[in-house]
């Protein structure tokens, strides 16, 4: 019998953090929902479904916010604030592909580009 105590988790989880997530809320606050704290919650990204989940649930998410978006640019919402948008949208998302990062390899914190234009050319060009 392995010690310390049994594991809260259940496999209902993942649908119940898919939706949660999908309606534009955070990873973080799923554990308040199943009343278990944040750490436990993290811990339980060993179980491979629910690494699964927390996947889908991150892209579900940036679909709410990214709909939402659209709205507020199109003035379908009433009192959108694009400042309060954008300062979101840059903190939930800022690790995401969208802004080169690659979510699978947790070292990758580099930006890959091409220069349109070669720079020996300009300088030569200087002479």
């Amino acid at each position: 019998m392995p010690a310390g105590r049994p594991t809260k988790y259940k496999k209902k989880y993942c649908q119940m953090l898919i939706k949660h997530m999908a309606k534009g809320m955070s990873y973080e606050t799923f554990g308040a929902t199943i009343e278990v704290c944040k750490r436990t919650v993290y811990e339980w990204e060993v179980h491979d479904e629910f690494l699964q989940a927390k996947k889908i649930g991150f892209q579900r998410c940036q679909a709410f916010w990214e709909e939402l978006g659209i709205h507020g640019a199109a003035g379908k919402l009433k009192n959108f604030s694009a400042a309060a948008y954008i300062y979101n949208c840059k903190n939930r998302f800022r690790k995401s592909e969208t802004y080169g990062h690659d979510p699978d390899n947790e070292k990758s914190n580099t930006f890959n580009f091409n220069l349109a234009y070669d720079p020996k050319a300009l300088r030569e060009g200087d002479e």
